[in-house]
């Protein structure tokens, strides 16, 4: 069998004619895109950070409010609240603090008594919520 004209020629012409990216055309491209990614990626870590932040918030804000109900439940009598603001906290998140004011009771009754509850993470206040309850003696 005998071909015609050199099959190397031949190959290398098909070769030439395809239009490809450089070597240099492809390391602008990748570097582009790391620029584009190193600034992108800060957006979204603070994104991811914020909803953890919101998540503690809200979580915070819940456990205080449920200490507020628990105390305008068991409190009708100032003794009742002083021993519910003087007891330890139990719940069921252990990451954060409970602290509940004192209670200091009125001469007369029946009168309003000031309490609050703060909610505190590492050290940092979360969350703090005042109310006045009614005592009757």
């Amino acid at each position: 069998m005998r071909f015609m004209g050199n099959p190397n020629k031949a190959m290398n012409a098909k070769l030439s004619e395809q239009k490809g990216m450089s070597l240099v055309e492809v390391l602008i491209a990748l570097s582009l895109l790391m620029i584009i990614v190193a600034v992108i990626m800060p957006i979204f870590l603070n994104g991811f950070q914020n909803v953890r932040d919101l998540k503690s918030q809200i979580a915070a804000d819940q456990l205080a409010n449920a200490q507020i109900e628990m105390a305008r439940e068991s409190s009708t009598t100032c003794a009742n609240l002083q021993t519910f603001a003087n007891a330890a906290s139990n719940h069921a998140d252990t990451k954060f603090t409970i602290a509940k004011s004192s209670i200091t009771c009125p001469t007369s009754f029946p009168d309003l008594v000031d309490f609050s509850v703060s909610i505190s993470e590492a050290g940092e206040v979360l969350s703090t919520l005042s109310t006045r309850i009614l005592v009757t003696q």
